[in-house]
Order: C-alpha cells, then sequence, then structure tokens
C-alpha cells in the first residue's frame, strides 16, 4: 500500500508503517522531483496501453467517479525548471 507521507500523511504513514510492516506500506513523499517522476511514469502508460481508467454502464455515475473525471479533465500539464513535470489545477 503506497500512502502520501507528506504533511498530514506523515504521521498515519509511519504509524501504520510500524503497525502494519515495512514491506506493506510504502510512504510516499509528494516533493516537485518526485511528482514530476511520477508525472512522467504515468504519461508513458497511456499511450502504451498500460494504464486504463474504468467505465461504468448505465445512467448512474458513482460520485467517485464524477469526481475523478472533473478533476481529470479541469488538470493541466505544467513545465517546471529543469525539465520537471506537474499538474495545475484551478482553485476549488
Amino acid at each position: 500500500m503506497v500512502l502520501d507521507a507528506s504533511g498530514p500523511g506523515a504521521d498515519l504513514a509511519s504509524r501504520l508503517s510500524r503497525e502494519i510492516g515495512p514491506t506493506v506500506v510504502e510512504p510516499y513523499l509528494f516533493t516537485v522531483a518526485t511528482m514530476s517522476r511520477l508525472t512522467y511514469h504515468l504519461l508513458a502508460r497511456v499511450p502504451s496501453g498500460r494504464m486504463h481508467m474504468w467505465t461504468e454502464t448505465g445512467t448512474y455515475l458513482s460520485p467517485e467517479t464524477t469526481e475523478f473525471w472533473s478533476q481529470v479533465t479541469t488538470v493541466r500539464p505544467v513545465l517546471r525548471t529543469g525539465n520537471q513535470r506537474g499538474f495545475s489545477a484551478p482553485k476549488a
């Protein structure tokens, strides 16, 4: 399990790692560099067909699906100094 270990998530990631074990819990520290690396990895998987988004059928879309697609369609890529990539989203 990968947990956000930046900011408020650090305490939870640390406690879960102690309780469940470091082989199960992987704390992930979000920084400009790690976010850039994650962005490049995700973008590389899209055209190769190794990343797929789920599809719900019927007329009902779950709140999670609606929120996911809302965020995906409003976020914009950002190229930072040092060829680092990131995302920018409008303020809620």
